[in-house]
């Protein structure tokens, strides 16, 4: 029987044949030096002596409300810049002097920054703020007020039958699909949307991350065939505990991208080409295959918590300027992408000049292939052409056995058009990186840092929840014996369902132990002759059945055991069955 040693086997077995990484203690920390801070409309911080970028200046801005608010500087000559990063140090975006709100402050000066940033109540933003000019520096402000002015948002839909409708054109309530135009939040609520949704606007550079919401509540589908099944250069928000899945008409049919900033119709010289992404709790799921990068962005990309779940053929599947990754989960189940009896295997994750993942879970899965070692190639799982600091949570690369001696993948690494030279890779040890094959079958043996599992019900990385049973003790020394609800090993969560017969047979250490809420059996003799166990915890309410003898004691002190109100009659009844002596069911 397979054995799994310390929840580290994959890592062990297979990482160093195929797989070159840099170590680094403390890839990377943010730590501003802050000159003040805006909270609430009428804040204003004095900037002095940020003549250019070694000098730069930074603002703490805490939401003091869900407002669409407004920030400005009031420069009387040369022209600020504004740098917007998150509270983790990830850059979100820059400002400079092509906002279309030409000088709020009335200050003569047309190279002002303005721009608009809706945050929900006590989030953190930093400014970075200086002088690009490198003229003599002048001292100005940065000023937070109530937006009385909104930007123009233009909401349309399209299909091969309607053409481009503007979403009032269209009644898509039934379908599940509504927009507040005065909070910018377009709602799917279980929506069935036949259509492409096209989000834009003509004075991107002003705006802030996520000034535009995607709420995504219950279960939702688009399905259409077009270029890009979600379409905008306006940053937007992904928020809502629901499920949004896009699939495409026609079978055989392929988009550019399944969300992405271009579109051949709307695109033209007086439309900016900018967008940004944030996901907040749904998950987005596609299996659609893409002429380019399954989900495209000019900006940033940043997962804050949900998932995204991508199992389609794609010329790169996540593709920004920036990356960041602060929760959640990406989920990429890595297809080969075929040229004349040749399969390339893409990048999953791409961050043009960074890629941050400070926390959540990666899990790239390699789809088998039966093309020999010399016509199969493959890009770095993350690429870059400047940065990548990893300096949390969890990747787990997925590699099977009939492809891990052919296929030769770096974890991160330059994007291949790249100069390699300058190019810099970190990586955290406070990041759990695993490498290897396959997740364990039923029938294997897991050996965590206390306890001995056998799985019951195999699990998977991509969310399917498998079962163990424990089979004993790995702490020979343990004395409080806990079983848990569930537990994960290398991205697979199982529930402990039961414990096996014989399990803790006979230990003589053992005085309490506390049985978890998904435990539905527990086996023949599993905690016989434990003279020592005093008491029993169970707060399970699905326990079906326990074994004969598996409390039963020769010698010893009288045992209690607590069980839920509700089930004491019937656990009462249980316990008798099964023999149990010496003891009382409180």
């Amino acid at each position: 029987m397979k054995k799994i040693k310390n929840l580290l086997f994959v890592l062990l077995m297979v990482a160093g044949a195929f797989l070159f990484m840099n170590k680094n203690v403390n890839a990377e920390e943010f730590n501003p030096k802050v000159i003040g801070t805006l909270t609430k409309a009428g804040d204003s911080v004095k900037v002095s002596n940020a003549n250019g970028y070694k000098n730069e200046k930074y603002i703490k801005y805490i939401s003091s409300t869900d407002d669409l608010m407004y920030v400005y500087t009031d420069a009387k000559a040369n022209a600020p810049v504004v740098y917007v990063y998150d509270k983790n140090g990830n850059w979100i975006q820059t400002y400079d002097d092509n906002g279309k709100l030409v000088d709020p402050a009335n200050t003569g000066n047309k190279e002002n920054v303005e721009f608009f940033v809706k945050l929900k109540k006590g989030e953190v933003y930093y400014f970075s703020t200086f002088i690009s000019s490198t003229t003599k520096c002048c001292d100005y402000n940065v000023k937070l007020t109530k937006a009385t002015k909104k930007p123009n948002f233009y909401v349309m839909v399209y299909n091969n039958k309607i053409g481009y409708k503007f979403i009032s054109e269209v009644d898509l309530s039934k379908n599940g699909l509504t927009y507040d135009k005065d909070n910018f939040v377009l709602t799917m609520n279980n929506a069935n949307i036949p259509y492409e949704i096209c989000v834009y606007t003509l004075d991107s550079d002003i705006l802030s991350d996520g000034l535009f919401e995607v709420k995504v509540l219950g279960n939702n589908t688009v399905t259409v065939d077009a270029k890009s099944l979600f379409y905008s250069n306006i940053p937007v928000v992904f928020t809502g505990n629901g499920k949004l899945t896009f699939k495409t008409e026609t079978e055989n049919y392929v988009s550019n991208h399944v969300i992405g900033t271009d579109n051949y119709y709307l695109a033209d010289e007086s439309m900016p080409d900018l967008a940004s992404c944030r996901i907040e709790g749904p998950t987005i799921e596609s299996s659609v295959n893409t002429k380019e990068r399954a989900f495209e962005f000019n900006d940033v990309f940043t997962m804050n918590s949900g998932k995204i779940d991508y199992s389609g053929v794609a010329n790169g599947v996540i593709s920004a300027s920036i990356v960041n990754m602060n929760g959640g989960t990406i989920s990429i189940s890595m297809k080969g992408f075929a040229e004349v009896d040749k399969l390339n295997y893409n990048f999953a994750i791409y961050g043009d000049k960074y890629v941050g993942i400070n926390d959540g879970t990666i899990i790239v899965k390699y789809f088998e292939t039966e093309v020999k070692a010399g016509n199969i190639s493959a890009r770095n799982v993350i690429e870059t052409e400047n940065k990548i600091c990893i300096n949390g949570g969890n990747i787990y690369v997925i590699i099977p056995d009939t492809l891990k001696n052919v296929l030769k993948v770096n974890l991160a690494g330059a994007y291949k058009y790249a100069d390699s030279k300058y190019v810099t890779v970190k990586i955290s040890d406070k990041a759990n990186i695993q490498i290897g094959n396959e997740v364990p079958k039923a029938g294997e043996t897991i050996e965590g840092k206390n306890y001995i599992y056998k799985i019951t019900k195999a699990g998977s990385k991509n969310g399917k929840v498998g079962e163990v049973t424990v089979t004993g003790l790995n702490k020979k020394s343990l004395k409080n014996v806990k079983i848990a609800t569930k537990i994960t090993v290398n991205g697979v969560t199982y529930k402990v369902t039961s414990i096996s017969a014989k399990a803790f047979k006979g230990n003589k250490k053992i005085a309490s132990v506390v049985i978890g809420k998904n435990v539905k059996s527990i086996g023949a003799n599993a905690f016989a002759n434990c003279k020592n166990l005093k008491k029993v915890t169970i707060n399970s309410k699905v326990l079906k059945k326990v074994g004969k003898n598996a409390f039963y004691r020769k010698s010893g002190k009288k045992l209690t055991i607590k069980v839920p109100k509700a089930k004491k009659n019937v656990y009462k009844k249980l316990l008798k069955k099964a023999k149990t002596n010496k003891y009382v069911v409180k």
